[in-house]
């Protein structure tokens, strides 16, 4: 019971963790057409598409695994009579986390990882870093 516990806990935490970096990547997200003024200001040689759609491939970068848990975790699991399990079949994204194939890490370590990775993509969510491919 306790080993339920710990993976329904970490799994609040991953769900938490990838709401806090779809928030704060949507907030740098609405900005891109300010961002993408900036830097035609600054480089007015670069092609305005061009700009928008690097920041847009930047900016998902950040989001791709917080989508995945966001799809999938309401149908992680299944209930039975007296049991609850894992539902890998509606889930592709934790079976690959949970059988080792995403971080070389299975079981609970590989949700550890994966709140890790959310978690550093979290810190590394930064308007900033949209302008780094257009610095010369």
């Amino acid at each position: 019971m306790l080993r339920l516990k710990n993976i329904l806990t970490l799994l609040s935490e991953i769900n938490d963790a990838s709401k806090a970096v779809m928030k704060r990547s949507l907030e740098v997200v609405n900005k891109i057409p300010t961002y993408t003024e900036d830097v035609l200001y600054t480089y007015p040689e670069l092609n305005r598409a061009d700009v928008v759609d690097k920041m847009t491939m930047i900016s998902s970068e950040w989001t791709e695994t917080a989508e995945s848990v966001n799809k999938e975790l309401p149908d992680l699991f299944i209930e039975g009579d007296d049991t609850i399990g894992i539902n890998f079949d509606r889930s592709p994204f934790f079976s690959e986390i949970w059988n080792g194939d995403t971080y070389g890490k299975s079981d609970i370590e590989g949700l550890m990882m994966l709140k890790k990775e959310l978690f550093t993509n979290l810190q590394q969510i930064n308007h900033k870093l949209l302008y780094a491919p257009f610095r010369k």
